[in-house]
């Protein structure tokens, strides 16, 4: 409708691991109810190489599963039951791509004193958050030609993770965008610590001003390209924090009530299928039972 402002949500990730109700829930109708037309872009990998456990790198992760209403579906059943959802929370599926298998890209770069404690050039895990920023970026790309196409600009751009648990409705998009320099904001619930207890921006779920996106929508194609010169990141949390930075963006760390999100995972056996959080992510109180 005229005169609403839109939203982009951009969500990657893997259909093994998609916690699509919590999004639906506590993402996508509280935007539609707080007046927003919302359009949500999703790169969900159908099939990875192995199954879950195989590729899980968390211990925890090899217990889980996948969302019993979806793990039996074929890849355009799968499709059709993603848009079905995200159209009844009252957004609008622009982008449904699930690949049956990840990305094959090649010749990722040694950048000095960038992401070194998962090198993407010689790690799983590195790769892995290059594939993820591969995806968001396609999606990134799909979503300009939305806007020429409809000859208007998003006010408001989300990215979330496949396994992101929201604990509470999200709050306040519209307060942020009404505050100065909004167009150039990144919106953060956190930092929590790298593995060397460094901190870095909680990157699962950011929110971002339409000037601020081109930096955060490019990041796999500004690794490919040296990536931050200069800095020393440690892991994907710093990283991100310095490209929001270095890129002369405003980063503004919103309360965790606004962004309540964690990350989770199904796990038990058929008839006794639970939905938990993972410990490490489990810093505030939640009424879901942590991973064990």
């Amino acid at each position: 409708p005229p005169g609403k402002p839109m939203v982009a949500v951009f969500l990657s990730g893997m259909k093994s691991r998609l916690l699509l109700n919590s999004t639906m829930h506590r993402l996508l109708k509280p935007l539609v109810a707080h007046g927003f037309e919302v359009h949500v872009y999703m790169s969900l990998v159908y099939s990875a190489v192995g199954t879950l456990s195989a590729i899980a790198h968390n211990p925890i992760h090899k217990h889980g599963r996948e969302d019993p209403l979806m793990e039996n579906l074929t890849l355009d059943a799968f499709r059709d039951y993603v848009a079905d959802q995200v159209a009844t929370a009252g957004a609008c599926p622009m982008v449904v791509d699930v690949p049956a298998r990840p990305a094959n890209f090649t010749g990722v770069p040694i950048n000095p004193g960038q992401l070194t404690t998962f090198p993407p050039n010689s790690t799983t895990i590195g790769h892995n958050i290059m594939e993820r920023w591969l995806r968001l970026e396609r999606l990134w790309n799909m979503s300009l030609d939305v806007e020429r196409h409809l000859r208007t600009r998003y006010s408001l751009l989300m990215w979330a993770k496949d396994s992101s648990i929201m604990l509470s409705d999200v709050e306040g998009p519209r307060e942020w965008l009404a505050a100065p320099g909004a167009d150039r904001t990144v919106w953060a619930s956190d930092r929590q610590p790298s593995l060397q207890g460094r901190l870095g921006v909680r990157d699962k779920m950011l929110a971002f001003g339409r000037q601020a996106a081109p930096a955060v929508m490019t990041l796999f194609s500004s690794f490919m390209h040296g990536g931050l010169p200069g800095s020393r990141t440690s892991c994907i949390e710093q990283y991100v924090e310095q490209a929001v930075l270095m890129a002369g963006l405003k980063l503004v760390m919103v309360p965790h009530s606004s962004l309540n999100e964690l990350e989770g995972m199904f796990s038990g056996p058929d008839g006794n299928v639970s939905l938990c959080v993972l410990p490490k992510h489990a810093v505030h109180q939640t009424a879901y039972r942590i991973c064990s």
